[in-house]
């Protein structure tokens, strides 16, 4: 599934409803709530595979606005992670989040509590 972009794989900013990150380009259409609601169908391994492909997109091109897109993914990755391994431990365990981590069930929980 490849939304907001073309054949030849250049990919534009994809943004959800209410994403006024700062790093976003602000010229980036965003995307409507039908074509978000696919995105929330679409299995974890497929979503991480289109991201890794918009991230490699951005990062071979030659101006400041992608940089600054990926500054902002930077920041907000980095959220989203602590997000992400507090939701699986709250439906799991830390165990579950230092196994997939490859770190201590201690270090994850100093790493990623709230």
């Amino acid at each position: 599934m490849v939304l907001n972009g073309d054949t030849d794989g250049d990919l534009r900013a994809v943004r959800g409803p209410g994403d006024d990150s700062p790093g976003t380009a602000a010229s980036a259409p965003p995307v409507d709530d039908s074509s978000w609601a696919e995105f929330a169908q679409t299995p974890s391994n497929e979503l991480g595979a289109l991201t890794r492909r918009m991230i490699d997109t951005l990062s071979h091109r030659a101006d400041e606005t992608a940089f600054a897109e990926l500054l902002g993914l930077y920041e907000s990755l980095g959220v989203a992670m602590g997000e992400s391994a507090r939701t699986l431990a709250a439906h799991g365990s830390w165990s579950r989040v230092a196994g997939v981590a490859g770190l201590s069930r201690q270090s994850a929980w100093y790493r990623w509590r709230e």
